[in-house]
């Protein structure tokens, strides 16, 4: 099943030339506040903002320890997503041990909030 056609959907393009230097700055400011590059572009060009619930409607970047938490998160994902993998590839039972880690990985996710 192909994705759900959008009611506004992006097909117009525009470009524009940076120097090297230009797009690291961007690149970082994209990654201090968790965006991909194009969406944060987007964002600065039309004046949105990511958070729409806050009360001055500002995005705050996510602290260190935050980021370093996501990086650990994505890699724990990443190792749970090959042993789904092998085991279903190798038509083998999940281990016993996987649904008490996974109960604990959604707990610490909900600790966490959004």
């Amino acid at each position: 099943m192909g994705r759900p056609v959008k009611n506004n959907p992006r097909d117009r393009q525009l470009n524009f030339s940076l120097t090297a230097e230009e797009l690291a700055t961007l690149q970082a400011r994209a990654d201090a506040v968790g965006m991909r590059l194009v969406d944060y572009g987007r964002g600065v060009l039309l004046k949105t903002r990511r958070s729409a619930s806050s009360a001055n409607n500002s995005v705050r970047p996510p602290s260190k320890l935050e980021r370093l938490n996501n990086i650990q998160l994505r890699r724990v994902g990443n190792n749970l997503n090959q042993l789904v993998h092998w085991h279903h590839r190798y038509r083998q039972p999940l281990p016993a041990r996987l649904e008490p880690l996974l109960a604990e990985i959604r707990q610490l996710i909900q600790q966490a909030g959004p």
